[in-house]
């Protein structure tokens, strides 16, 4: 009785062991116009720049993510200097000054043009990572796990 409770045992923790290493393979993304972008694997939070070195076994995917950090790096830019150019008039106006409303208006220009190259880096990056995982899943669909009678008796017959 005893050697057939650990038996139960061993085998359900194994299984249990298992199961929790091929769900958590998969890479997830959060992004905000605030934030920016922030990837999640195996509980551990990735950059933008390390990334792509995730996805260097998958081209496609690789691809997708250094397209999405170019652009993301443009939108960065126009963001920047185009919140510069409307921050700088309204900051002297505000302190009583004569402010150039001119450089407002290029910069909101900048921001406006900043915001769909945003959602294009947003847009490639949800692609490579939906590539990246859709691999992911590929390579953890080759295990299969088989209990049961055989032809030389009971037996565990594990495939990858």
């Amino acid at each position: 009785m005893k050697n057939k409770t650990i038996f139960c045992t061993v085998f359900l923790l194994f299984f249990t062991t298992l199961v929790a290493q091929t769900s958590t393979d998969t890479l997830t993304i959060r992004s905000s116009a605030w934030t920016g972008f922030t990837f999640e694997q195996n509980q551990r939070s990735y950059t933008f720049r390390e990334v792509p070195a995730l996805m260097q076994n998958n081209q496609q995917a690789y691809d997708f993510i250094q397209k999405a950090r170019t652009q993301n790096t443009l939108a960065n830019v126009f963001g920047a200097a185009g919140g510069l150019l409307v921050g700088w008039p309204l900051g002297v106006a505000v302190a009583g000054g004569e402010a150039n409303w001119g450089l407002a208006t290029i910069g909101a220009g900048l921001i406006v043009v900043a915001i769909p190259i945003f959602n294009s880096a947003k847009r490639n990056a949800n692609r490579a990572v939906q590539i990246y995982n859709d691999g992911v899943q590929a390579q953890q669909s080759n295990l299969s796990i088989n209990f049961g009678v055989t032809h030389q008796g009971v037996g565990l017959q594990i495939n990858f």
